[in-house]
């Protein structure tokens, strides 16, 4: 299921520079403040033109993207 109906919601994202990732195996307090990093940078950067067609709330800002071997977050 994963393969069918996740995968390919990464790759569009990833795509469109709207992909934000983080480890998810390390301890909770660690997540959640790569989460509130990975946001604050996202929100920091210019829309780009992909983005721009994704809506009033995604296209305001690109989230950046951390290494493959993180877990994503949706």
């Amino acid at each position: 299921m994963y393969e069918e109906k996740t995968r390919p919601l990464l790759e569009y994202y990833a795509q469109r520079e709207l992909l934000v990732q983080v480890n998810g195996a390390r301890p909770v307090a660690e997540v959640t403040w790569s989460i509130v990093v990975q946001l604050q940078r996202a929100f920091k950067r210019p829309a780009t033109q992909a983005g721009s067609h994704a809506g009033a709330h995604a296209g305001t800002a690109r989230p950046a993207t951390t290494s493959d071997s993180d877990k994503a977050v949706a």
